[in-house]
């Protein structure tokens, strides 16, 4: 299912921030702090410990292709987040 949304992550554990399987996404991170980023290849929590893509304030990706992102990944599919802090604001758009 298609959003544009505004999400929030938190530190303690990963942020499912697709609501469906999707190819590609734009998504920027909104927080006064780094994020990571990590992708599946279904809707299973990546471990707590699961080191993601570092995003500072600001930055993100637009249009960018999971399997671009992710190329150790056969398909990814779905996109989580995990702010530096509780409460880091994320935008995604998808379609």
């Amino acid at each position: 299912m298609a959003q544009n949304v505004v999400l929030t992550a938190n530190r303690d554990g990963w942020t499912l921030l697709t609501d469906a399987d999707i190819g590609t996404v734009t998504f920027q991170n909104l927080s006064d702090h780094d994020m990571q980023f990590w992708a599946t290849t279904d809707t299973t929590v990546p471990a707590a410990s699961t080191v993601g893509l570092k995003y500072a304030p600001g930055f993100g990706e637009s249009s960018g292709a999971l399997a671009t992102l992710f190329p150790g990944l056969t398909s990814p599919d779905r996109l989580w987040a995990k702010g530096a802090v509780n409460g880091a604001k994320v935008f995604v758009s998808h379609a």
